[in-house]
């Protein structure tokens, strides 16, 4: 009877060591699915931050500046 149930164990672990490999697989592409959007999103952050930078060094940037200096005290005041 030892041997039966030594068996089923046998055969019950098998079943659980293929259910945590089926498992670990989806982990292991949710992972790379996961990686390779943060990679085009830390691209599209740098895209962004560089295009923003150019706007701030712009010249019409820079020579509007006072208008929105006064147009955020002036909200600041209605508030």
């Amino acid at each position: 009877m030892a041997v039966t149930e030594d068996g089923n164990e046998v055969l019950r672990l098998a079943a659980e060591l293929r259910a945590a490999n089926e498992q670990l697989v989806e982990v292991e592409l949710t992972n790379r699915r996961l990686r390779t959007q943060l990679r085009s999103a830390r691209g599209s952050e740098e895209r962004l931050q560089k295009e923003l930078r150019g706007i701030r060094k712009s010249f019409s940037w820079r020579i509007t500046y006072p208008v929105r200096v006064f147009q955020r005290r002036v909200r600041r005041r209605k508030f």
